[in-house]
């Protein structure tokens, strides 16, 4: 099994004089700051850092994904109301 984590807190650019995610969602073309930090435990390190990624620009939609996935969890940190808020997986925990 791997884990992998993806996030805007280590690597980033400034813009505007705002630090900004360097991972962008393909659909808008804008950085993903909404969700700084997700982790995916996946059965191999090619999946779950692809996984990590995806809900980067997913957010907790992605977690739908995730659900119907085997040997597949996710825990994603999202920012709302300027706090940190954490979103796991059914099987998270275990």
């Amino acid at each position: 099994g791997a884990v992998c984590t993806s996030g805007n807190y280590a690597q980033g650019y400034w813009l505007g004089g705002q630090r900004v995610s360097h991972i962008v969602d393909p659909r808008t073309g804008k950085p993903c700051d909404q969700t700084p930090s997700v982790t995916v435990i996946a059965p191999d390190a090619l999946t779950a850092d692809a996984l990590a990624t995806a809900l980067s620009v997913l957010g907790t939609d992605g977690l739908r994904i995730i659900e119907k996935m085997k040997g597949v969890e996710a825990l994603l940190l999202t920012i709302e109301d300027g706090k940190l808020i954490e979103h796991r997986s059914s099987g998270f925990r275990k």
